[in-house]
């Protein structure tokens, strides 16, 4: 009686549905998870073979979890031999976890925060590593090493747990430093991973009123996760959708308003400059480095080189540069016509060709679009990104490429078309605002100044300017030559220095540049340039 009542209760070996179902699922997270990895994080196309991999992996770890539940032996021995592979294989591995480092490094690691970190060896040690057939295929072996430790791990969360939870776990946090970083995996494998989490959630919850019909229940909950996503993806196309300007407008605010001062950007991996954040901190910049990381890509058929702007700042406070207040704007309002002050250059010199750039975004960190200047594209015809202000053109998620258009040769030339109609009247109302708050100088700084230039004057000497230029404007001429007097007088005195340290605790961030150190790099000069064109009267942010 007790034997037969011991054959009774032994565990059965689960039957072709749970096994289909089981397996369905496996390859789902399975494939979408790798293929996910691959396209995030740039690591190559070799999709062919990875899906064929995680087939044969899927097909392995069905057989390791299907054995009676207590019996620790198949994954055990599937764990030695993976091992065994790891030493064996070594080399290899370590040429694709080196190269896989660096294009990581190279896509996401510059804006992540600490993600930078953990690839910095392999990405350092990349460093010498030319590509071609023999990296791509070790960073399709390092994979699918990295796919079987992963298919024995899903196996256990989807055959023997039965839970949603540890197939999240194991999937989705593995791409949140490429969300972080705005870049998203291709949607197809990304829908699969979504497919086999929302169906393991469904079936956990039918199977607490049903565990003999879970099986069954997830046959029919997989389809119908994969039609409901799919409708949704049918019915909100990524690459057509565009998001209205003031909803753009208002979450870049929003972002910027949750931004304590002095809180670093936790997704730009150490790197940042002047132009990347609305708020620039002065009082941080010390000696710079030269890491070699591509930060940008840009594409255009225009030669020689290329000026581009992120975001823009008008308050100096002394350790920093910040955005004017969002009252300002709202007391302004829209402007005729819905014109965009970025945009005026580029329409007063309707007579100069126009061009197209595409940026790529490869380590740039920051929530705006990088362009020329004047720019020709209008807020409805950008895509990917929206005007916020004078300031900059934010960026929506998942934009990591953009094209562009702006005519290089515009400038306050005296033969200039200019501005009529609707738009001059639009650029007279934002004049106003210009010279109402592009001339504000820290108290006491204007006595500072005119003492600077009164000093450098003697300093330099007799100064090779030029006359001035007749090809400007005359409203134009008095500005252009005053700006060149300050940058000789700039240069006369100043040395630039990429290692000028950091300005002591206390001392005004220009005042101390001026009058202390008198080196300095970009910050420092264009920080300088910018308060002493104000005090002589000229506009700048």
């Amino acid at each position: 009686m007790s034997r037969h009542r011991r054959r009774t209760d032994a565990p059965r070996a689960p039957g072709p549905i749970f096994l289909l179902g089981d397996g369905l699922l496996l390859y789902l997270g399975l494939a979408g998870t790798v293929l996910s990895w691959t396209t995030a994080y740039g690591l190559g196309e070799q999709w062919g073979i990875l899906l064929a991999g995680c087939l044969l992996l899927v097909l392995l770890s069905l057989a390791v979890w299907s054995v009676p539940r207590h019996s620790v032996l198949p994954p055990l021995v599937l764990g030695v031999c993976w091992l065994l592979a790891v030493w064996r294989l070594w080399d290899d591995l370590r040429l694709g976890w080196c190269t896989a480092a660096a294009q990581a490094v190279e896509s996401v690691g510059g804006r992540v925060w600490l993600l930078d970190r953990i690839l910095a060896v392999g990405a350092e040690t990349a460093g010498g590593i030319s590509g071609g057939p023999e990296a791509e295929r070790a960073v399709t072996l390092w994979l699918l090493c990295a796919a079987t430790l992963w298919a024995l791990l899903l196996g256990w969360a989807v055959v023997r747990r039965r839970r949603c939870w540890p197939v999240g776990l194991l999937t989705l946090p593995l791409l949140i430093p490429a969300f972080a970083a705005n870049r998203l995996p291709d949607w197809p494998p990304f829908l699969a991973l979504l497919t086999c989490c929302c169906t393991m959630f469904l079936s956990e919850l039918y199977a607490h009123s049903d565990p003999k019909g879970g099986a069954r229940f997830t046959l029919l909950a997989l389809p119908a996760s994969a039609l409901l996503l799919g409708l949704l993806t049918a019915t909100l196309p990524m690459e057509q959708y565009t998001y209205p300007q003031r909803t753009m407008e208002a979450r870049y605010r929003l972002l910027e308003a949750l931004r304590l001062p002095g809180m670093p950007n936790l997704f730009s991996g150490g790197y940042s400059s002047a132009g990347s954040e609305a708020e620039v901190d002065l009082a941080g910049a010390g000696p710079l480095s030269f890491s070699g990381r591509t930060v940008l890509r840009v594409e255009t058929d225009v030669a020689g080189r290329v000026y581009l702007r992120g975001h823009s700042a008008g308050v100096y406070t002394g350790t920093a540069w910040e955005s004017l207040d969002e009252s300002l704007y709202e007391a302004m309002g829209e402007l005729p016509g819905g014109y965009e002050p970025l945009n005026f250059p580029a329409l007063a010199n309707s007579d100069q060709p126009y061009h197209a750039v595409t940026v790529e975004s490869a380590g740039a960190s920051g929530g705006c679009l990088y362009f020329p200047y004047s720019l020709l594209t209008r807020p409805g015809e950008i895509s990917g990104g929206a005007f916020v202000g004078d300031s900059c053109v934010a960026k929506e998620l998942g934009t990591w490429r953009h094209t562009l258009y702006y005519r290089p040769e515009a400038g306050p030339r005296a033969d200039m078309p200019g501005l009529r109609g609707e738009v001059a009247r639009a650029e007279r109302v934002y004049r106003e605002f210009v010279h109402e708050n592009y001339l504000t100088l820290p108290e006491g700084f204007q006595e500072t100044a005119f003492a600077w230039i009164e000093e450098a004057i003697q300093a330099a000497g007799p100064l090779m300017v030029r006359e001035p230029r007749r090809d400007f404007g005359a409203a134009y001429e008095g500005d252009v030559y005053t700006a060149e007097v300050i940058s000789l007088l700039l240069a006369a005195v100043t040395r630039y220095d990429p290692a000028t340290p950091l300005t002591p605790e206390g001392e005004d961030f220009v005042t101390y540049f001026l009058n202390g150190s008198r080196r300095g790099y970009c910050m420092h000069y264009a920080s300088a340039a910018v308060l002493l064109l104000r005090t002589v009267g000229i506009c700048c942010c």
